[in-house]
């Protein structure tokens, strides 16, 4: 069962097609296709699961010469969901200015 936006997005992002046993697995294995936006090449693609102080979640990333590509799914302590996609044309961030960048990270009021 969802109880919460953190075992939703760990769901998806562990969802898998080779592992769909049920109608919920293909529910998140599609959800997760539709959630996920384009990393760059599947090849250089990373998933990370990260925790800090304040936050958690997922960054899924690809790190190339050209482009970088930054997918973040980040979730505070009060259970608050943030989505923050980074197209790095110049291929100038790495991950701990991505971290950077997830620390400022407010909910709205």
């Amino acid at each position: 069962a969802i109880i919460n936006n953190s075992e939703l997005i760990r769901r998806l992002m562990y969802a898998q097609l080779n592992r769909v046993k049920n109608i919920t697995d293909a529910f998140f294995v599609i959800m997760k296709s539709i959630f996920i936006p384009d990393i760059g090449s599947p090849g250089s693609a990373k998933m990370i699961k990260f925790q800090t102080g304040k936050f958690s979640g997922f960054i899924n990333y690809s790190i190339t010469n050209k482009n970088n590509y930054f997918d973040c799914n980040v979730l505070d302590n009060d259970d608050n969901f943030f989505k923050v996609y980074i197209k790095d044309e110049a291929a100038q961030l790495d991950l701990n200015k991505v971290f950077a960048i997830i620390s400022t990270l407010k909910p709205v009021n």
